[in-house]
Formats: C-alpha cells, structure tokens, sequence
C-alpha cells in the first residue's frame, strides 16, 4: 500500500507551522494549484517538489521517502 501524498503535505504544514497550502507553494515558490493537484492525486510528487522540500525544510531523503515515496521508473 503506497502512501497517500496528502500525508507529506499534512506533514510539512504541521511542521513548519503553515496556516494553509496556499501558504506551503508560496514558501516552495511553486504554484497553488500544484499543491491541490497533489492533495487530490491528480500530479504524482514529482522529483522537483522533493528536491524542493529537502532544500527549504531540510527534510532527508530517508524522512521524504517515508512520507512519499518516489515512484518507481519502469
């Protein structure tokens, strides 16, 4: 069972004490709709938004992995 990528976005707005998600993009410097086409599944966490997490949060690879793993390459 993967998953669910809303878990890292609940996560990251726990942890770094962000009112919304709207709040989340303008701290990433990415789109809000990106983030609501994560929470709803209709984007995959993309290898940018985790490069992008570990840079700003310092989040580790191993901690990311957990909360969305990247998805395998076929």
């Amino acid at each position: 069972m993967t998953t669910p990528a809303h878990t890292l976005l609940d996560t990251l707005l726990h942890e770094q004490g962000l009112k919304n998600d709207a709040h989340l993009a303008r701290d990433l410097k990415i789109g809000p709709p990106w983030i609501s086409k994560i929470r709803r599944g209709h984007v995959r966490v993309t290898d940018e938004f985790r490069i992008a997490v570990m840079r700003k949060y310092g989040m580790t690879l191993v901690r990311l992995d957990e909360l969305a793993p990247a998805e395998k390459k076929s």
